[in-house]
C-alpha cells in the first residue's frame, strides 16, 4: 500500500480520491462545500494568476466540466511535538485553534504547504495515510512526495505568471514564513544518526533547484563530530549550549550532512532530546571514556540526576587495544545470512596461573564466575569471549568433541580439577578426555587478555538440525547453535553481537509484558504449539497483534510470523490460498505440489486457516478444526468409552485410599496424644521417687501409733503443764490487776499483757504478737525479692485442719490455750 494520501479537487465540487484502504471515495457538491475547504481553496489559487481567481462557489457550473484540475496532496513530513525555542507550529486552516502535526503539498501548488492539525487532517484528509502512526519518528515515514512532477507542475504554472519572482520575493522576506537558520535536529534518531527531514523549501528554492536535484529525496543527517574533553568543559573557552533556553555548557559537536561547516554544540540533555541520547558505540569518535571524564560531562553538561552515558566494555587492565572496535552496526539489517553463520571458535584454556593471578571476569552478564577459556568469532576476530565451564556447557554445548579442535594437547589432573573447582559452581563438569594423549600441559607464559564484555549471549542459533528438544524451548541467553544441542554434527557456532541485542531486545519487551520472569520462545516447534494453545482456548479469530499480546510477546514478532505462515498455509497444498473465481476460465487442473521434507512430520501445518485483510492488522486467523483429530468433534467412541472406564476405575481407587487415608489419621491422632518413650520414661521415674516419699511418710506415720503408753503418758504430762500454766496465770493476773487498781489506772493490765506496760510480763500475747509480726515481715520480704506485685498474695497458707501431720506448715507460728484448755495452733493469716 502507498504510505500517502492522494485527493483530487474540483472547482466545482470536489472529488476527493484516498488510495489508502479504510476511506471510501467521496464527491461532495460545490454548495455543500464547508467553509474551511473553501478557504483552503482560495489560500492554494492565490499564487497563480493564470489560474481561475474564483473560490469554489464563483466557478459556473456548466464550466466546471472544464476547468476540472485534478490535485493531488501528498504528505511531505511529520512535525514533532515540541522544538527546542518552545515554538509549535498553528493549523492553518481557518479558525482553528489546534497545532499541526503534518505538513502537506498539492501538486498545482508545490510551493506552498499546507499545516493541518490532528481534527482536520481527519476531516481533509481522512487521517494518517496507512503504515504511519502519528508518533511515527521521520526516518520511519516514507515519503512519496514526487519532486520532479512537483517541480514540473511548477515550471507550467510559472510560465503563465509573469509575476511570480516578485511574489516569491516578497514571500521569502515574510517574518511570518521565513525559515530558521538554527540547525537544530528535527527528531531524534533511534539510537543511530540523528535524522533531520530536508528543511522548509521556499518557492525560490523549489524554483532554483535542478530536475537533477529532485529525483531522489534529499535527507539531512548530524553525525556526531567530537566530545569535549575535561580541557574542554572546565577551561576558560568553554562552549554554551547553543540551544536559546539551555545555559549548560557544550558537550558534543555536531555536523550536517549538507552543510559541513554548519556546527550545532549541544549539552547532554540537549542531546538526549534532539538526538534521542548518545550514538551507537561504532559511531563516537572515540572508543574509551574515563570515568573521570563521564562524571565532567555529568556535572556541568547536565541537569538531571539519572544521565545516560556511553556504555563502553569494561577493560580490568590499563590497555584499551582490546575495545570493540567500529563497523559492527546492532541492527537487524546487518545480520549474517544463513549461508555465513559466524562461528566462534575455542583459541585458548585459561592456565592456573592466569586464574591465580590475573583472573578475568565471564563474559556473560549475570555470571560472577572467572573465565575457563577464550572464544573468538569469524567474523570480528578481534574481539574476544569469554566463559566460563557452565557458560561454556550452555552456549557452546561443552568441550569440542575432538581433541584436534582444542588450543592444547594435554590437561593435566590438576588442571582439570582446579578449572573445576573456580570456574564452575557444578562438580560435575564433563573435561576432555586425554586418555592415551601426549602430555603438553598449558604454558603459563601466555599473555592475558583481560576485556571483559558486557553483552549476554542470545538465544539458540536459527539453524535448526533434527528437531530441538524440550529443553530448548524456554530459551535463556545461550549463543549455541540449535545443532549442538540434539546430537548433530557440533561446531562451535555463536551469533554475532547483532544478534545478541536483537534478542535484548525481545527479551526486554517480553519482560515488560510478561513480569521478570518471561524468557522468549525462538523454536518454531515450541512457538507452534504456544500459538495453538492460545488460539484454541480463545475459540475466535484473532490477528497477528492480538497474539502477539496474548502470548506476553515471549515469542518475537518475526518468529510468530514465520510459525503463523507455516500454520496457516498447509505446504501440500501451497498454492491453493484463496477461493476460486466465478469469472476464471474453465477448472484448472490443480498443479501437483512436491511434498516438502521438512513439513512432513510437523503436526501443525494446516492448522490454522487464514483470511486476507486489507493488511496485516486486518489479516485473521482461527483454528481450523477440521483438521483436528477426529475432525474436530472430540475423541473417538472407542477412547471415550476406555477414558470413561479409566475414570471409575480410578475414582474407585481414590475412594479406597481416602479410606486409607482417614484410618491412618485417626491412628496417627491417637499416637501424637499418647507419650513418647523417652516421655514416658522421664515420667516414670518422676513418680516412682514421689512413690517412694509417699512410702517414707506413711511409714513414719505407723510409728506414732505403735505405743499406746507413750500417747498416753504425753498426753497426762500435757495436762499437768496446762495445769501449772493456768495456775501461775491466775496469780499473775490477780497481781496485775490488784496493781492496776491500787495505782488507779497507771499501771493497766492490758499494756503489760501485751508487752508495753512498766512490768515486764513473759506473757503468752506478747510472745504470739512478736511472733506475728516477725512473721509478717518475713513474707513481705520473700515478696519483694520475688517482684510480686502489692497486693497480690501467693497461694494462701494451709490451715491446721489442711495441713499433714508430717510436714509442717509455713504459716505456724504458735500455741495457745483455749478456755476449755485445748491446745489451738495459730498461723499469720488467722
Amino acid at each position: 500500500m502507498p504510505a500517502h494520501i492522494q485527493i483530487t479537487m474540483a472547482k466545482k465540487g470536489i472529488s476527493k480520491t484516498v488510495s489508502s484502504d479504510g476511506i471510501e471515495d467521496s464527491m461532495i457538491d460545490g454548495n455543500n462545500v464547508s467553509a474551511e475547504t473553501k478557504d483552503r481553496n482560495e489560500n492554494l489559487d492565490e499564487d497563480n494568476e493564470n489560474s481561475s481567481k474564483a473560490t469554489v462557489n464563483e466557478v459556473p457550473p456548466e464550466e466546471a466540466s472544464e476547468t476540472v484540475d485534478e490535485e493531488t496532496w501528498d504528505l511531505a513530513r511529520i512535525l514533532p511535538a515540541s522544538r527546542d525555542n518552545g515554538v509549535v507550529a498553528p493549523c492553518s486552516t481557518e479558525n482553528c485553534p489546534g497545532k499541526a502535526v503534518a505538513v502537506w503539498m498539492s501538486s498545482l501548488e508545490p510551493d506552498e504547504e499546507w499545516l493541518t492539525c490532528e481534527t482536520c487532517q481527519a476531516a481533509d484528509f481522512g487521517g494518517w495515510p496507512e503504515g504511519i502512526k502519528p508518533n511515527d519518528k521521520p526516518q520511519d515515514v516514507v515519503l512519496t512526495t514526487n519532486l520532479a512532477s512537483i517541480t514540473d507542475r511548477s515550471d507550467e504554472l510559472t510560465k503563465n505568471s509573469e509575476g511570480k519572482d516578485t511574489e516569491d520575493e516578497q514571500r521569502v522576506e515574510d517574518p511570518e514564513t521565513k525559515e530558521s537558520t538554527a540547525p537544530s535536529p528535527f527528531e531524534a534518531g533511534d539510537g543511530s544518526h540523528p535524522v533531520k527531514d530536508t528543511k522548509t523549501d521556499t518557492p525560490t528554492d523549489l524554483e532554483a533547484a535542478s530536475p537533477d536535484d529532485n529525483d531522489e529525496e534529499t535527507v539531512e543527517t548530524w553525525e556526531l563530530k567530537r566530545i569535549m574533553s575535561i580541557e574542554d568543559i572546565t577551561g576558560s573557552e568553554a562552549t554554551k549550549c547553543m540551544s536559546e533556553s539551555c545555559s549548560l555548557l557544550a558537550a558534543c559537536l555536531y555536523v550536517s550532512s549538507l552543510d559541513p561547516a554548519s556546527e550545532w554544540y549541544t549539552c547532554v540533555d540537549c542531546q538526549e532530546l534532539d538526538y534521542d541520547g548518545w550514538p551507537e558505540l561504532n559511531e563516537l569518535p572515540i572508543q574509551a571514556m574515563s570515568q573521570k571524564h563521564k562524571d565532567a560531562l555529568k556535572s556541568h553538561c547536565s541537569k538531571s540526576e539519572n544521565v545516560n552515558m556511553p556504555n563502553f566494555e569494561i577493560c580490568t587492565g590499563n590497555s584499551m587495544d582490546d575495545m570493540l572496535k567500529p563497523g559492527m552496526m546492532l541492527g537487524v539489517a546487518h545480520l549474517p545470512s544463513p549461508d555465513g553463520e559466524e562461528v566462534w571458535d575455542l583459541t585458548k584454556i585459561m592456565s592456573i596461573h592466569d586464574i591465580k593471578e590475573c583472573p578475568v571476569k565471564c563474559s556473560t552478564e549475570t555470571c560472577t564466575l572467572p573465565a575457563a577459556c577464550i572464544y573468538k568469532s569469524n567474523f570480528a576476530p578481534s574481539t574476544k569471549w569469554y566463559s566460563c565451564l557452565d557458560c561454556q556447557e550452555n552456549d557452546y554445548g561443552g568441550w569440542p568433541d575432538h581433541l584436534s579442535e582444542l588450543p592444547v594437547t594435554y590437561l593435566t589432573d590438576d588442571h582439570q580439577h582446579f578449572l573445576i573447582s573456580q570456574c564452575s559452581k557444578r562438580s560435575d563438569v564433563d573435561m576432555p578426555n586425554f586418555d592415551g594423549a601426549a602430555a603438553s600441559p598449558v604454558k603459563d607464559t601466555e599473555s592475558i587478555d583481560v576485556t571483559n564484555t558486557l553483552f549476554t549471549p542470545p538465544p539458540n542459533g536459527s539453524t535448526v538440525q533434527n528437531g530441538i528438544s524440550i529443553a530448548m524451548a524456554n530459551v535463556t541467553p545461550s549463543p549455541a547453535a540449535e545443532s549442538t544441542k540434539v546430537g548433530a554434527a557440533k561446531g562451535n557456532s555463536r551469533p554475532s553481537k547483532q544478534l545478541i541485542a536483537l534478542h535484548r531486545k525481545w527479551q526486554e519487551a517480553a519482560e515488560s509484558m510478561g513480569g521478570p520472569e518471561a524468557r522468549i520462545v525462538v523454536s518454531k516447534p515450541m512457538a507452534k504449539k504456544l500459538v495453538f494453545d492460545l488460539m484454541y482456548d480463545a475459540f475466535r479469530p484473532m490477528n497477528i497483534t492480538d497474539i502477539h499480546k496474548g502470548l506476553k510477546a515471549i515469542v518475537p514478532s518475526p518468529v510468530l510470523k514465520a510459525c503463523l505462515d507455516d500454520m496457516a498455509f498447509d505446504q501440500y497444498h501451497a498454492d491453493v490460498h484463496f477461493a476460486e473465481s466465478d469469472d476464471e476460465d474453465g477448472g484448472k487442473k490443480e498443479k501437483a505440489v512436491k511434498r516438502d521434507p521438512k513439513y512432513a512430520e510437523d503436526s501443525y501445518a494446516g492448522g490454522l486457516s487464514f483470511k486476507v485483510g486489507r493488511n496485516s492488522n486486518t489479516s485473521l486467523y482461527y483454528v481450523d478444526h477440521s483438521k483436528l483429530k477426529n475432525s474436530g468433534n472430540g475423541i473417538p467412541r472407542d477412547e471415550r468409552d476406555e477414558l470413561l472406564s479409566l475414570f471409575h476405575k480410578t475414582k474407585a481407587e481414590e475412594a479406597a485410599l481416602k479410606a486409607q487415608l482417614l484410618e491412618a489419621t485417626k491412628n496417627t491422632t491417637q499416637l501424637l496424644s499418647e507419650p513418647t518413650n523417652e516421655e514416658a520414661i522421664a515420667r516414670l521415674e518422676s513418680e516412682e521417687a514421689a512413690l517412694t516419699k509417699l512410702q517414707e511418710a506413711v511409714e513414719a506415720g505407723r510409728k506414732l501409733k505403735v505405743n499406746e503408753q507413750q500417747k498416753d503418758h504425753t498426753k497426762r504430762r500435757i495436762d499437768s503443764m496446762t495445769g501449772q500454766w493456768r495456775k501461775r496465770r491466775r496469780i499473775c493476773m490477780d497481781f496485775l490487776i490488784a496493781m492496776e487498781e491500787n495505782t488507779e489506772g497507771i499501771v493497766s493490765v492490758k499494756k503489760c499483757l501485751g508487752g508495753d506496760g512498766q512490768i515486764e510480763i513473759d506473757s503468752d500475747q506478747a510472745i504470739v504478737t512478736s511472733a506475728m509480726a516477725f512473721g509478717n515481715k518475713k513474707r513481705s520480704r520473700t515478696l519483694l525479692a520475688k517482684k510480686v506485685p502489692v497486693g497480690s498474695l501467693t497461694k494462701k497458707a494451709k490451715t491446721s485442719h489442711e495441713s499433714s501431720s508430717l510436714s509442717p506448715n509455713e504459716a505456724f507460728v504458735a500455741v495457745t490455750l483455749n478456755s476449755q484448755g485445748l491446745v489451738e495452733r495459730i498461723y499469720l493469716d488467722s
